[in-house]
């Protein structure tokens, strides 16, 4: 959070975010901060030993024989490192993108890469804040994944409350 604070314009990065945090904690414990690098690349690596939930790998292979799919990310685990980027035409992120969700921006972004109406588009996540109200807020129609059964605590709601991918392709009859 300091860094975040301290460096406002690096607030869409998570990579330019950890590494800072990183040499933040180097410096304070009296480390030389030339090892943040380092520790940094250590990190990322492990960021892509990605687990996926076990019907990920199915209801992407059945949703992408029938629409286009874009990965929006305001992280920085690669699709195509994680296993799963065949499966996408392309891929978003905040910091490529120069700003995160919720920001309409990026949503919108990926309406453009798509070629369609920020309307025509099902944006899928988890985060109630992050993904949902996001993709609301820039007009597009949601999904909210709630793996955990959360209760829904905000005005505005997703078009589509699911428990899994699974459910999302039963739930678009695919």
């Amino acid at each position: 959070a300091q860094v975040e604070r301290n460096m406002p314009h690096i607030s869409h990065d998570l990579s330019a975010l950890r590494l800072e945090t990183i040499r933040l904690a180097l410096r304070s414990a009296g480390d030389p901060e030339e090892l943040a690098q380092g520790g940094f690349d250590v990190f990322f690596e492990a960021r892509m030993d990605v687990t996926l939930y076990d019907e990920v790998v199915n209801a992407l292979t059945r949703l992408s024989a029938r629409m286009p799919l874009l990965a929006l990310t305001n992280g920085n685990a690669d699709v195509h490192r994680v296993g799963v980027g065949h499966f996408f035409q392309g891929s978003i992120g905040a910091r490529e993108a120069g700003f995160a969700k919720p920001d309409p921006r990026i949503f919108h972004a990926a309406a453009d890469v798509l070629q369609c109406a920020p309307h025509q588009v099902l944006h899928v996540g988890d985060d109630p804040h992050m993904d949902v109200l996001g993709a609301l807020d820039a007009g597009m129609q949601v999904a909210w994944v709630n793996r955990v059964g959360a209760t829904w605590q905000h005005p505005q709601t997703p078009h589509l409350h699911v428990q899994d991918l699974a459910h999302l392709c039963a739930q678009l009859g695919i």
